[in-house]
């Protein structure tokens, strides 16, 4: 049977195959110059980023790439080893006894009856770094300044701080470059024991001989503090 005149009627009527008609759009092309724009806007540099560019302008660091590969992982080396030494790096740690009100994984002072606690005052350095650059500190900073506590932050947060800190403690730039350019272990030991801890018994002085100990294979290292305590009294 000659089925040809239903199936043109079948047409006719609209219900054959259609025709998908394409709506064609104008495209919409931003510059170059608009695109760049907007990605600066939106930028925000970490607190890392602001502190080692903030640094190289210092004479210790002139001739020193801050962001460099292997500048990093000495910064990096050196942030973790004190964490370890400080808290067998335990961002979540917190000093048990009423001699400290330390916390965090690098141990900052938190109580305010001991004056400013040093913990308020590295926030107060990283919001330093990004106010001196133009920009905007993230909020958790604010809200870290108000709860006082680092082991409400993440270690990622508790580091940051760290390196605003510790880039500002007076006399930490000649050590930092040592191990930056050399990952310089007794640099390490007197940027700990001298500018982070500033007041370290015998037990402090002995882990942290330890601790360094194992990062050199167990080689006998040169101990500069054997009587450190004695030299600080005199």
């Amino acid at each position: 049977m000659d089925f040809s005149g239903l199936v043109g009627l079948w047409n006719r009527l609209g219900f054959g195959p259609q025709e998908t008609v394409v709506e064609e759009k104008e495209a919409i092309i931003t510059p170059d110059s608009v695109v760049e724009k907007i990605a600066v806007e939106d930028y925000t540099p970490s607190i890392t980023d602001r502190v080692f560019s903030r640094a190289q302008g210092r004479k210790d660091f002139a001739n020193i790439d801050m962001q460099g590969e292997d500048s990093l992982a000495n910064l990096n080396w050196m942030a973790d080893t004190i964490g370890q030494i400080e808290s067998d790096s335990n961002p979540k740690a917190e000093y048990e006894g009423p001699e400290s009100s330390a916390k965090g994984e690098w141990q900052w002072l938190t109580n305010p009856k001991e004056g400013q606690p040093a913990f308020i005052t590295g926030i107060n350095r990283a919001i330093n770094n990004y106010e001196d650059s133009g920009h905007e500190p993230p909020s958790w900073l604010y809200e870290a300044k108000k709860h006082g506590n680092p082991t409400l932050l993440t270690r990622e947060q508790q580091k940051q701080i760290f390196f605003a800190d510790i880039f500002e403690r007076t006399g930490s730039d000649a050590l930092i470059k040592r191990i930056i350019e050399n990952k310089d272990i007794d640099a390490l030991k007197e940027l700990y024991l001298d500018k982070w801890h500033t007041n370290p018994d015998k037990a402090t002085i002995d882990r942290v001989n330890r601790i360094l100990g194992k990062a050199t294979g167990g080689m006998v290292m040169r101990n500069p503090y054997n009587n450190y305590n004695e030299q600080r009294a005199i």
